[in-house]
């Protein structure tokens, strides 16, 4: 962290001696913030524009990329006069070249990184750029333009000791962003993990209420309660019950999920026991004996919806 970090003197002493206070006042300023309790944008936003002016540039931008995202996306940006807003497709890539950097680097005008990539410096003056690394990972990267000068004139600094002072700022800032950014981030994949194994615990109880039930139901198989109105009742009683546990019943003809009913027929005074469900054709009853049958359970499906109600579910989705 910052508070704990004075600049080293290797650092300070490339800086001209009236330079060297003015350097100190704006890195403790920025040790201030952090060791504070503002928020992640605030945070940057000052830090951006005290390293603008540590580092005598035109212009800068703070990118970071959250875990599991392939592209960074600038945070916090001071453009000054600077037009870069067209250039950020140049931009970008050069900024994804410093996230596969383990340190900072310069590029002059029209010049290029290295040999392993082909994105050249498109502004009319030194870039500086570099990564912020949390144990590896690289979250975020610095990008500065210094202006058409030679960055040995900047700050009087040569260009290692330039790179070395922003290396050691990106250092500063890597515990500020892991605490103010990821911090805030619940990684993805232990979180889904955990979900599927809530989940099958989940399903082990319901396959559990399902035997239960089952065991019950299957006590009264072949019962009769003597009226149509008592079979009725214990029919619509069960079917509560299961309604509640998110089951229904198979239908033995054709085994799809259905309603168990009881209705009048005939000569059963007492009336029959229907399997209400629908197939293909529609609304269609199987079965008819007189005496509660023994039952098998199974989930309930999806709620049938109507071709207006699924385009509206499907908007939704996306």
């Amino acid at each position: 962290m910052f508070g704990n970090r004075p600049i080293p003197d290797e650092i300070l002493q490339t800086f001209d001696w009236q330079e060297q206070q003015a350097v100190q006042n704006e890195y403790q300023y920025v040790a201030r913030l952090a060791a504070g309790d503002c928020g992640l944008d605030e945070l940057l936003g000052q830090f951006l524009s005290h390293a603008v002016r540590l580092f005598g540039a035109s212009a800068g931008a703070i990118w970071l990329r959250a875990p599991g995202q392939a592209k960074p996306a600038i945070r916090v940006e001071r453009s000054g006069q600077v037009c870069w807003g067209d250039m950020k497709p140049q931009r970008e890539v050069l900024v994804r070249h410093a996230f596969a950097r383990t340190r900072a680097f310069l590029v002059e005008t029209g010049g290029t990184p290295d040999c392993r990539t082909s994105a050249r410096n498109p502004f009319d003056g030194y870039l500086l750029l570099g990564p912020i690394d949390s144990q590896g990972d690289r979250v975020g990267a610095f990008e500065l333009l210094l202006g058409t000068q030679s960055p040995r004139q900047v700050g009087n600094c040569p260009p290692h000791a330039i790179i070395d002072w922003l290396d050691y700022l990106s250092a500063g800032l890597r515990r500020e962003i892991e605490q103010r950014f990821l911090g805030n981030l619940a990684p993805l994949q232990p979180a889904l993990v955990n979900l599927a194994a809530t989940q099958a615990e989940i399903e082990g109880y319901k396959r559990a209420i399902a035997v239960s039930l089952e065991v019950t139901l299957d006590s009264y198989a072949g019962a009769n309660f003597g009226s149509l109105s008592n079979n009725r009742t214990f029919t619509k009683k069960v079917q509560e019950l299961l309604d509640a546990n998110g089951l229904r019943v198979a239908c033995p003809e054709c085994g799809s999920p259905a309603i168990l009913r009881c209705q009048p027929a005939g000569n059963a005074k007492s009336g029959v026991f229907l399997y209400d469900h629908y197939l293909e054709g529609g609304r269609t009853f199987h079965g008819g004996p007189t005496t509660f049958p023994k039952l098998r359970l199974v989930s309930k499906p999806p709620r049938r919806t109507s071709p207006q109600e699924g385009l509206l579910r499907r908007a939704a989705d996306n």
